[in-house]
């Protein structure tokens, strides 16, 4: 497969005001073409959405952001698929330099292929401070809002049954099997995790999500001891530390 061929697949719950809002009209600003964009929704939704968006490929997935992924995958084989989530406002580049998504996109694909991986992602939080002028081939967390996979199989990402943690699940699968995952650190999305209507926000409650997260990162740990360190946040709440350090270079 091109790097330079990709397709960008959306999968959405609830949030037709958010997408269209947000990562459509992100995704247009950048002059992304309409015709690499998949909007994947469940059942219930599928007559809204298609009314709501005449213009864009809406599919019927399934329910359960687990599921929707892997239906994804299912559905877009031999392809290089970009994952988006619905509620990102626009991406924040480390030095505030114009950013040209088409660029980034093929540009991780591209990491992808000479790493010998088949995941990319970008920094997860948009902070300057933290963010450096770097790619990462080491064992780096790559966030669920916005990452690509070289699916040339259409397979699950993993043997994950969760909604929760399911992007710490795919870093700690993919660098299980290849060694490598690629993350463009300069890089990241401007989003509002967990506050919009909509996702799985209308699945779990902030209690119940924080109390699984629990339970599940002491999965992750239990399955990679040698990837994994678990931690305590300030706030008593859990958190998963990855290590398993190897190179870093600088920005092109």
């Amino acid at each position: 497969m091109s790097c330079d061929d990709y397709v960008i697949c959306i999968p959405s719950y609830n949030r037709i005001e958010c997408l269209k809002n947000k990562t459509l009209n992100m995704l247009e600003e950048y002059n992304i073409d309409k015709n690499k964009i998949y909007i994947y929704v469940v059942l219930d939704e599928y007559l809204d959405y298609l009314k709501a968006f005449p213009e864009y490929r809406v599919i019927m997935g399934e329910k359960g952001i687990k599921k929707q992924r892997d239906f994804i995958l299912k559905h877009q084989v031999n392809k290089n698929v970009v994952m988006i989530d619905d509620d990102i406002e626009k991406l924040i580049e480390k030095d505030n330099n114009e950013i040209d998504l088409d660029k980034i996109i093929k540009l991780g694909f591209s990491e992808c292929d000479k790493n010998n991986t088949k995941l990319w992602g970008i920094y997860a939080v948009p902070n300057p401070f933290f963010m450096k002028n770097t790619i990462t081939s080491d064992l780096k967390f790559i966030v669920g809002c916005l990452f690509g996979v070289v699916n040339n199989t259409g397979n699950s990402f993993m043997l994950w049954n969760e909604n929760d943690c399911e992007d710490f699940a795919r870093t700690l699968h993919f660098y299980n099997i290849y060694n490598s995952v690629v993350r463009i650190n300069y890089i990241a999305p401007k989003t509002k995790y967990y506050t919009e209507k909509g996702g799985l926000q209308d699945l779990y409650t902030k209690e119940q999500r924080i109390e699984n997260e629990t339970i599940l990162f002491k999965k992750l740990a239990d399955k990679y001891p040698n990837f994994t360190r678990l931690d305590k946040k300030k706030n008593g709440h859990s958190i998963l530390r990855l290590h398993h350090y190897k190179n870093e270079k600088m920005k092109k």
